[in-house]
């Protein structure tokens, strides 16, 4: 279980529970890269509707089924290769995440 604590608001506290995982590298990668997304997060009190963030369908799937407030924080309207959340802000990535995955046979 991975916390992360006041990133949206002092009440809110973020679990991201890896628990039900079968622990292979697609898995790991795939945690990465949703949890990763979810730091840069923020939901201001001003976010709008045309405050929005695009999210890959795996990342959207992944988080609805680990993330303790997928509920609170990823309004979605869906289009056909990306989510979008809805009243939300993002930071910057500054920098590209890559990820690379070697399977020894």
């Amino acid at each position: 279980m991975l916390k992360k604590e006041g990133a949206f608001g002092a009440e809110d506290t973020l679990v991201f529970d890896f628990t039900g995982c079968e622990g292979n590298s697609v898995e790991a990668i795939t945690a990465l890269i949703a949890v990763e997304k979810v730091f840069r997060m923020y939901k201001p009190l001003s976010a709008t509707e045309a405050d929005t963030i695009k999210v890959d369908r795996r990342i959207d799937s992944f988080l609805k089924e680990h993330f303790n407030l997928y509920g609170k924080y990823c309004l979605i309207d869906s289009s056909a290769s990306a989510v979008q959340y809805n009243f939300i802000m993002e930071d910057d990535q500054a920098d590209d995440l890559t990820l690379l995955a070697i399977r020894r046979q």
